[in-house]
């Protein structure tokens, strides 16, 4: 893709409402919003939310039944807390503690259906609901620390079987991925497990490079020299 320089300074003062990218940094033509076979919550921390070079609105907007929320202390979020108190769901959530358990371990008989209505409770089990922390490490415990309902949550981990391809932004440890990444994961698997055919999820991989290409493409063009972030802000449940 090629940036016009002599439109840059003039984009940058347009903010597009749904992706809130300027204007020249826009990424809602690359999406293509589908389904999950379960319920997605991102957790994102305020510092991530400021952060330029994200992906968790990004996968918010790839997957119509996904919910997103920022703050740090989430045990007054009225809004997590519904959710967490509805019977219906099945919650867990991805972070690789010591307790964590793998996560095909939590991708039951009944979370999906084999009709149209995937991820709906079938013969009275409940619907799986994944939560995720958008964070850096360190904001990520910080998170943790202050939301004793975020802690009753069963954990669960993974081991990645590629490397993150978010080369804009430094990855502290080869397990890392970013939040789109590990959503996409966490649905691959899921699919695979079920021996289910499904190709929808791939959109959020399609949206994800778009983004990366976009940046290199804008950093080659406008010179900026940090396009390479310091210290990655998203986290992975690996081991």
């Amino acid at each position: 893709m090629a940036i016009d320089k002599s439109l840059v300074a003039f984009a940058q003062r347009e903010v597009c409402p749904r992706c809130r990218k300027a204007a020249v940094a826009c990424y809602c033509k690359a999406l293509r919003p589908f389904t999950a076979p379960f319920g997605v919550g991102i957790l994102q921390h305020p510092y991530e939310a400021r952060n330029a070079i994200a992906t968790a609105r990004m996968t918010h907007l790839s997957i119509k039944n996904s919910k997103i929320f920022v703050d740090i202390d989430f045990s007054k979020n009225v809004r997590v807390n519904e959710l967490l108190a509805d019977q219906s769901l099945r919650h867990v959530i991805l972070y690789p503690s010591r307790d964590a358990v793998d996560l095909s371990e939590c991708f039951g008989e009944a979370d999906v259906e084999t009709g149209a209505e995937m991820g709906r409770e079938t013969g009275g089990s409940r619907q799986l609901f994944v939560w995720v922390l958008d964070a850096k490490w360190q904001h990520v415990n910080q998170m943790l620390r202050s939301s004793p309902n975020l802690q009753a949550i069963p954990m669960v981990k993974f081991n990645p079987d590629r490397k993150s391809q978010f080369i804009i932004r430094k990855q502290p440890a080869a397990i890392c991925l970013s939040t789109i990444e590990s959503i996409h994961l966490v649905i691959d698997r899921f699919f695979a497990q079920k021996g289910l055919p499904n190709q929808e999820h791939h959109a959020l991989l399609d949206a994800f490079q778009y983004l990366v290409q976009q940046q290199l493409e804008f950093a080659r063009v406008v010179g900026f020299r940090r396009h390479r972030r310091r210290g990655h802000s998203e986290i992975v449940p690996g081991v």
